[in-house]
């Protein structure tokens, strides 16, 4: 069925024009008229299909998926919003201007249909975004009235830099990252998520609607670059953002934090008596730089030396630090006019460490959160061989030579092992881990 527009007789024209083609449409098409009826048409169907291209937040779609119906609907506006069942991603036609992406989903969902699946969308549709919408809406009033009553200020600002290739790494990816944060202990904290540069993000806002925490902002510039490097371009147009925190991390939508990453923070700037400008975490990391043998050890020792040994001590010199390790205090940095863009020493790809040596240079006072033994390091900068092993539980290989990791069986594993490389297994890797090793192959 088709619903008549109230006051539109130019669409319901061009409808009728339609059908007049094809006789045997216009013999299953229904015309009904627009009122209050309509939700009657709408519990006898099988599907909702919604191909306007400029309705912002279409209310018809949400009133199809509180009847259980499975919607097929574009990407205009924010209806990306609506669909937050991962399994229905497929019923969000992203490329508005497509005709033939939008039969083709229709095609797929009568194809589900006949085989008796495309109902289970629907209650799926219906039990993520009707039901919980009145404990959403209180939930959420009630954080609002609180906040009113008794602000909590954030503590830290998490400028997370982020861009296309981050929504589709099987491995490092935005969700992972972002719920990285959201296990945080200390909640005391806000993200500002910033898209570096002008391709299109698909699917950052539903994911964004799927998380549902209003500590995590969405930034995208104006004018964004059609390719950058690092990201630095924009970096401090966000920062400009976290306007109530104390403390600044910069990092990426691909990095790692521990669960207890603010709590030893806290903790470091409790124990220094907040005289502390800078905290700088120990990371793991894939960069081995010539001098790092002095510190790490050389060869397979850095990785395997004990079960943390991929951890990389930070000395806040360039090549021995990280964009993401360390803490800044916002109110020097805002006094002082740092940026990102303007670092002393000339822009390159490591401006984060040129930037903190430059800071440590002209003062900042530096405190240390070492790696333990037991806990290793709370940061971790990815890509690297620790993080590869730990969130792959054995289904990832990591390729030290190309200092990459993959999904096991996956037809990018297969390229790395042609030719055959060497797979090494340690006793401080769990049981099953595959290494292949290229550099270390002989010490193996």
């Amino acid at each position: 069925s088709v619903q008549r527009g109230a006051g539109q007789p130019e669409y319901e024209a061009k409808i009728m024009q339609q059908l007049g083609h094809s006789p045997e449409l216009r013999e299953h098409t229904k015309l009904i008229e627009f009122g209050k009826q309509v939700h009657l048409y709408v519990q006898m169907a099988h599907l909702h299909v919604s191909a306007s291209t400029h309705d912002a937040y279409p209310l018809n779609t949400l009133e199809a998926m509180l009847l259980s119906k499975p919607v097929i609907a574009t990407a205009a506006g924010g209806t990306e919003e609506q669909f937050l069942v991962s399994a229905s991603d497929w019923l969000l036609v992203r490329n508005v201007s497509s005709a033939a992406a939008f039969v083709s989903a229709v095609l797929r969902a009568h194809a589900e249909h006949m085989a008796g699946r495309l109902s289970a969308l629907g209650e799926q549709m219906r039990s993520v975004v009707a039901l919980p919408a009145e404990e959403r809406f209180g939930r959420r009033l009630g954080e609002i009235v609180r906040q009113l009553v008794k602000p909590s200020r954030p503590s830290t600002c998490f400028v997370v830099r982020t861009f296309w290739r981050h929504m589709t790494d099987p491995v490092y990816n935005l969700r992972y990252s972002l719920n990285a944060l959201l296990r945080l202990r200390d909640p005391s904290w806000e993200a500002i998520l910033l898209q570096t540069d002008a391709r299109e993000m698909v699917g950052a806002l539903q994911l964004l609607a799927a998380l549902d925490d209003p500590r995590i902002r969405y930034v995208r510039p104006a004018k964004l670059p059609e390719r950058t490097v690092g990201g630095y371009e924009v970096t401090d147009r966000a920062i400009q953002q976290c306007m109530a925190s104390n403390w600044l991390v910069v990092t990426n939508g691909d990095n790692f934090y521990s669960p207890t990453f603010t709590d030893k923070l806290r903790r470091q700037l409790s124990d220094d008596g907040d005289n502390a400008d800078l905290v700088a975490f120990d990371f793991y990391s894939r960069s081995a730089h010539v001098l790092d043998g002095n510190i790490m050890g050389n060869g397979c020792s850095r990785y395997f030396a004990h079960a943390h040994a991929s951890c990389k001590p930070n000395v806040l010199r360039e090549w021995h630090t990280d964009l993401g390790s360390n803490v800044l205090n916002l109110r020097r940095w805002r006094c002082e006019g740092r940026r990102f863009d303007r670092v002393e020493g000339g822009t390159s790809q490591t401006q984060d460490g040129k930037l903190v040596q430059s800071i440590v240079y002209w003062g900042w006072i530096a405190a240390n959160v070492r790696a333990s033994l037991t806990e290793g390091c709370l940061y971790s900068h990815n890509p690297n061989l620790y993080s590869c092993v730990q969130i792959g539980s054995r289904r990832t290989v990591w390729d030290d030579s190309r200092q990459e990791c993959a999904v096991d069986g996956s037809s990018r594993a297969n390229e790395l092992m042609h030719p055959p490389y060497q797979l090494y297994e340690s006793n401080y890797t769990p049981a099953g881990t595959r290494i292949y090793q290229r550099r270390c192959a002989q010490l193996a």
